[in-house]
């Protein structure tokens, strides 16, 4: 099985530490005597300091998942948090398109699958795009290369 994580990339650390910063200014005010003057404030502080806590540990932690999970059956995405993993039978692909910052893959019954060059290493999307071509040829499926063009 292929498993292949996020990229560390310098905006997620910067909005983890953004979301860290709310949480301590959030903490701060929360331990003051400035929230009592209002009946919902201590509430709606804890809410956010409790947030900013968790959206900082997911930007700083982000590259410990795996974003794509292949191996010669299916594949998988990770959507996010609290998204499921997105899944594709690879039996079921009937079109792919390779383009030069993602792949697209299509299932018969019109279900699609964008897989971006953003979120992983170069050398991960090459490695990534080699193996699913290998899958792909096994089967016999319709693929599509392109280097220049984008899809949106």
């Amino acid at each position: 099985m292929l498993k292949i994580p996020y990229k560390i990339r310098g905006r997620t650390i910067f909005s983890g530490v953004m979301w860290m910063v709310v949480a301590v200014i959030q903490l701060l005010l929360f331990s003051s005597g400035l929230s009592s003057a209002y009946p919902y404030f201590p509430a709606l502080n804890l809410f956010v300091f409790i947030s900013g806590l968790f959206l900082s540990l997911a930007h700083f932690f982000i590259y410990k998942f795996d974003y794509l999970r292949l191996n010669s059956e299916i594949i998988s995405t990770d959507r996010g948090f609290p998204s499921p993993r997105k899944e594709i039978e690879i039996s079921t692909i009937k079109e792919a398109d390779f383009l030069e910052d993602k792949i697209v893959l299509q299932t018969q019954k019109n279900k699609e699958i964008v897989l971006k060059a953003e979120h992983i290493s170069e050398r991960d999307f090459q490695k990534v795009t080699t193996e699913l071509k290998k899958l792909l040829n096994k089967q016999e499926t319709h693929c599509k290369a392109s280097t220049t063009a984008t899809r949106s």
